[in-house]
């Protein structure tokens, strides 16, 4: 019964349902290209912060400021080392 009631609430407000992408602050517009496009622009920067930090064996700190969630370090995150191929794994060049 609590099984049934915990399913019945979780359904009415919206807990199973799955995002469209089409609405909100995290849109597939957002998602799958300007994202992606900035994280393209960033590579190289990050790459070369990555070896000059790795040749003397230093780490990255980050300071995500701001008034959001997060986002500004989510970004960097989600950054890959270079664009794979197909046949390539996707290797992201910070890892937290």
């Amino acid at each position: 019964m609590a099984e049934r009631k915990a399913y019945s609430k979780a359904a009415n407000t919206g807990r199973y349902d799955k995002s469209s992408g089409l609405l909100g602050k995290y849109d597939n517009v957002r998602r799958f290209w300007e994202d992606q496009v900035t994280g393209i622009f960033l590579r190289p920067a990050l790459n070369d912060l990555m070896e000059r930090k790795r040749r003397y064996l230093d780490r990255i700190r980050i300071l995500d400021l701001g008034c959001g969630s997060g986002d500004g370090y989510d970004l960097l995150m989600a950054v890959i080392t270079k664009d794979p191929g197909i046949y390539e794994y996707v290797i992201t060049l910070l890892s937290g």
